[in-house]
């Protein structure tokens, strides 16, 4: 298994190295003082080279003015949390209802389309294996939000039922 990380600014693709990732610094001088979308891709490897998409996932992220993202410093933290409530919420009732969920970052169609033919440019067999992962993906992830909607307002009439049982 791999994970490689790509950003899309400005209809180019930037490739930051896991190697050069230090305590949740990202480091890239071409995107300083910019916001992007960024893509996590973790994928099979096959004689050493990125053979299958197993998982996508993107956020938007901003650089700051040395072109570092540091993940301590956004609001991951509060987006995990809130997932994680979403993870565990059939195996633990609360009398809290759920939170409002956390849309997912969605690329726009050109964002997906820079990042294709980058893929299929750099890692032809990897894009060859997997041509239709970052869609499925994406559909995977409205349909979890979906889902993720239905349950927080199921959580808050449930909530309410219970006000009116107890007056």
């Amino acid at each position: 298994m791999g994970i490689k990380y790509l950003c899309v600014y400005d209809g180019n693709v930037y490739e930051i190295p896991v190697y050069k990732i230090k305590d949740g610094k990202f480091p890239k001088k071409e995107l300083a003082g910019r916001t992007v979308i960024m893509m996590e891709m973790i994928y099979e490897t096959k004689n050493r080279r990125p053979y299958k998409i197993v998982r996508v996932a993107f956020d938007r992220v901003s650089f700051d003015e040395n072109g570092i993202y540091d993940v301590r410093k956004d609001s991951a933290s509060e987006v995990i949390g809130v997932k994680l409530e979403y993870m565990y919420s059939k195996f633990h009732k609360k009398n809290e209802p759920l939170p409002i969920p956390i849309a997912p970052v969605i690329p726009s169609g050109e964002e997906v389309k820079i990042i294709k033919e980058y893929l299929k440019k750099k890692y032809p067999i990897l894009y060859a294996n997997s041509s239709n992962a970052i869609e499925e993906w994406i559909e995977e992830a409205k349909e979890q939000h979906q889902k993720e909607i239905v349950m927080m307002k199921e959580s808050h009439r449930d909530r309410e039922n219970k006000k009116d049982d107890y007056g």
